[in-house]
């Protein structure tokens, strides 16, 4: 096929269906707030099971502050608020080693957003609690989960890449199952950190940022991470736990997290609805994918599946992540064999208990397509934010969702661009100026990494006060 459009300028205007989607034609944050209140938030959906009630949500949540210590009173009252089922708004994301950017930014926009709608309200009462959802069960070899990104000019390709240990052990087994780093391996970072900042600050005018000033961040984040580390039992607790006590306690955000993994377990009745859906979601992929194309926008087809393929892995009694087929066409019975110990799993539709109990012990994770699907009708969420590189994942499973008759989650899809401000003193800023592209060795992606977002948190967060890189976040969205 000819593909006309591209993914990271996704807009409606690329000829989307804006009937279907209205949406996406938002140019802004603050455009996106109008464009949901007509037809209000709330989501209509097909015949599925009630989303999980609120309380069960909340405990996890609440045990996951608790642990980190961000139960501030910020988060409290955005607690309160859920659980009196204000609507929600919500990010998600993996929660990789040291971030991007544009993820620790996502409850930035989520607090702008949950703004521009309380202007906008007609409700007086509504506060709109936000969430971060952690999709923290995704396998521990995915890339982005191992490996930071953090600009360097002492480098040949631009990049010094901050990596967990080893994870071959773990790679086709859950993020959450591989342990927590070392101490030792926190302070070789922090070091290799320092090291390089110091070469950063040695060609950029001292004007900007000072070595005390660079010092005392990298001192700010390396306190994050220790604090982070003390209380983790794995890595994506560490992960997430350095975000939330960026997000909650220093930025003072009310953001609700939610390990995902947890909630999952209550989901019993939302993977029976995804097995007893298993033809129709097939239908609507094959369905989604031509109309896609016809929109001019290519769908891998690892997101499409084949027909007996169903919507959730199942995770073997090893650790291992299996892949549920189906050689009926009704899948009545269902199967999945481990390669690494030899274990075969059967599970029949008329015998549904022993499955339920498999979810309830935290064993079932929903593939792509069924993860954005449970927004809706597991976790009733109302909207959410996301960064543009999600566009391909969104669009097909809002289309897939539509096809079934379920009321996709409107998203606004951000793409961050730094260098549209002006501020002589920042140091972050002069990174994104014409002057620095030839300064990062061979690599001609750092700049515009650095200009959207896209290196880790930790440059930004060390490179320029750790207080005006929130502020930098919002001056990108607030015209």
């Amino acid at each position: 096929m000819n593909l006309k459009h591209n993914w990271f300028n996704l807009r409606a205007t690329d000829g989307l269906p804006v009937n279907l989607f209205p949406w996406l034609s938002a140019k802004d944050l603050a455009s996106f707030a109008r464009a949901l209140n007509k037809p209000p938030l709330s989501s209509i959906i097909a015949d599925c099971p009630p989303p999980l009630p609120r309380h069960n949500l909340a405990q996890v949540a609440g045990s996951f502050h608790q642990c980190i210590k961000t139960n501030t009173d910020n988060v409290v009252h955005a607690m309160e608020s859920f659980e009196d089922g204000q609507e929600v708004l919500r990010c998600s994301y993996q929660p990789n080693v040291f971030p991007a950017l544009t993820i620790v930014s996502l409850p930035i926009l989520l607090s702008q957003l949950a703004d521009y709608l309380y202007i906008n309200r007609e409700k007086p009462s509504t506060t709109y609690p936000q969430v971060f959802f952690l999709l923290d069960y995704d396998v521990a070899s995915d890339n982005r989960f191992r490996v930071a990104h953090f600009p360097s000019q002492a480098t040949k390709n631009g990049y010094w890449t901050i990596a967990i240990q080893d994870v071959k052990p773990f790679s086709n087994k859950t993020m959450f199952s591989v342990p927590p780093p070392s101490p030792q391996w926190l302070d070789d970072v922090f070091s290799q950190i320092h090291t390089h900042m110091l070469q950063e600050i040695a060609v950029t005018s001292n004007s900007l940022i000072s070595r005390r000033k660079l010092e005392d961040n990298i001192d700010f984040c390396r306190e994050l991470a220790r604090l982070s580390l003390q209380h983790s039992k794995s890595f994506t607790e560490f992960n997430s736990f350095f975000i939330s006590l960026l997000i909650n306690r220093y930025w003072c955000l009310p953001t609700i997290f939610i390990p995902g993994h947890e909630v999952l377990k209550k989901c019993d009745d939302h993977f029976i609805f995804l097995w007893d859906s298993s033809a129709d979601i097939y239908k609507a992929k094959i369905k989604a994918a031509e109309l896609m194309d016809e929109y001019g926008f290519l769908v891998r087809g690892s997101l499409i599946g084949s027909q007996s393929q169903l919507n959730f892995w199942i995770i073997c009694e090893c650790g291992e992540r299996l892949a549920v087929n189906s050689e009926d066409i009704k899948y009545k019975t269902i199967t999945a064999q481990c390669l690494e110990c030899g274990r075969t799993y059967q599970y029949k539709k008329n015998q549904q208990m022993v499955f339920r109990e498999l979810v309830r012990d935290g064993r079932v994770m929903p593939r792509i397509v069924a993860d954005n699907i449970f927004d809706t009708i597991a976790w009733g969420f109302s909207a959410g934010v996301s960064y543009v590189g999600a566009a391909e994942h969104y669009l097909f499973t809002a289309m897939v969702e539509s096809q079934l008759g379920i009321k996709p989650l409107p998203e606004f899809l951000w793409r961050a661009d730094l260098s549209r401000q002006e501020d002589d003193k920042s140091f972050i800023l002069s990174k994104t100026s014409k002057l620095s592209q030839d300064k990062y060795g061979q690599s001609s992606n750092t700049i515009r990494d650095i200009q959207f977002g896209k290196a880790s948190c930790l440059y930004y967060l060390t490179a320029e006060d750790p207080k005006e890189v929130k502020s930098l976040i919002l001056k990108t969205l607030i015209k």
